[in-house]
């Protein structure tokens, strides 16, 4: 690789400073290509207010930002994404999300080169309940499609994206799983605690129990606050730490008004990285009580960190959380279950350490070293077949 440089163009949703799983997942893989002496450009459609193409370089990588409006006009955006790819002439053309897919497949067929889509959750779960998932619009449900159809290889990120993909008609032999990644190292380097005692304003006698996600239905935070309108009677010394913002950030904080231990609520609304590390890692345990859930990043992240988690029994999170072993389940949508899992973990002292030794039994096998390679292997699998 040091003397012959991979090409590959990157098509997705958003890129940075917009901050989210799908967008810290590309940033590894870049950072991790990129030291690999791969030549990376980024094409991102964003909701700009300008409507101009922008172009930025971040950290070394080119990055097209096209405002997202064009992802409607078919013809005028594929007119750029045909500019942009007959100057940088990649190797590969790896698309996140399926649907922009239909851009990169039309592209790589044009410049002749091999096309890779990975699925994230959000492009192919669905659930009209919650309002969730980029298929409740039949156009998307088309371009989702006619992506995966065309892609030469897909990339799921656990078994359970894998197996919805195959129930869409589409042939399991292109289907690779690849979980999502963490950079551990990163994870680790997480501030100092003290100082996050101090700046949160928090007591190093209480126990916390934290939940860091996105404030939208679909994560079902409030499952969370209702579980400490009961725990709290028994438990005076618990508070719990929500950290995140969103669509819900006031009806979350109306639901918490309710309760008469309001105030044993920390509702953080925009934390620094290194800063949700550190409250994760002073935690006695971290929820994530998702409704429908394609993977769980946040998950991994705590384990990470020797957080015992407690997830909700759906999607990818059966996949990364073994019962009893690296973690607890409950059922989704339960309070009474989630009342009682958290309870069984702070009252078993045995349970909480015995899982907490399992918790790095298989984190190494989620490092982007690991999983950054396999997306590498990927590439030079369709670059060898093609030629």
């Amino acid at each position: 690789m040091a003397h012959s440089i991979m090409r590959i163009l990157i098509i997705t949703d958003k890129y940075l400073p917009v901050i989210g799983g799908i967008q810290y997942h590309i940033y590894d893989l870049v950072n991790f290509l990129k030291d690999l002496n791969c030549n990376i450009s980024i094409i991102a459609f964003q909701f700009e207010k300008k409507l101009r193409i922008q172009v930025e370089n971040i950290n070394g990588i080119k990055v097209y930002k096209i405002p997202n409006i064009f992802s409607k006009l078919f013809f005028i955006s594929f007119l750029y994404l045909l500019k942009i790819g007959l100057n940088f002439r990649p190797n590969i053309i790896h698309t996140h999300l399926a649907q922009y897919s239909i851009f990169g497949n039309i592209l790589a067929n044009l410049l002749h080169k091999p096309s890779i889509l990975t699925v994230h959750g959000f492009d192919i779960l669905l659930s009209y309940r919650i309002n969730y998932g980029i298929q409740r619009y039949y156009w998307a449900r088309c371009c989702v499609k006619l992506g995966l159809i065309h892609s030469k290889k897909i990339i799921a990120t656990c078994n359970y994206i894998r197996e919805k993909i195959i129930a869409l008609g589409i042939n399991k032999k292109k289907i690779e799983v690849v979980p999502n990644w963490i950079n551990i190292k990163k994870i680790r380097s997480f501030s100092n605690l003290n100082t996050i005692y101090s700046k949160y304003n928090l007591d190093k006698q209480k126990t916390y129990i934290i939940t860091a996600r996105r404030l939208e239905k679909k994560n079902g935070i409030d499952i969370f606050i209702k579980s400490g309108f009961e725990l709290f009677q028994r438990y005076p010394n618990v508070e719990y730490l929500i950290c995140g913002n969103g669509s819900q950030y006031y009806y979350l904080k109306r639901l918490i008004g309710y309760s008469p231990f309001s105030s044993r609520y920390h509702l953080l609304k925009f934390i620094p990285k290194n800063d949700l590390n550190a409250l994760i890692k002073l935690s006695k345990l971290f929820v994530l009580p998702s409704l429908i859930e394609a993977f769980g990043l946040s998950a991994l992240e705590s384990m990470a960190l020797n957080t015992p988690v407690i997830g909700s029994r759906t999607g990818g999170i059966k996949e990364i959380i073994q019962d009893r072993f690296n973690g607890l389940l409950f059922n989704v949508n339960s309070i009474n279950d989630l009342i009682e899992k958290i309870e069984l973990l702070l009252n078993e002292s045995e349970l909480n350490e015995r899982i907490k030794l399992n918790l790095q039994a298989n984190i190494n096998n989620y490092s982007i070293k690991k999983l950054g390679l396999k997306t590498l292997e990927i590439y030079l699998a369709l670059l060898f077949t093609r030629n």
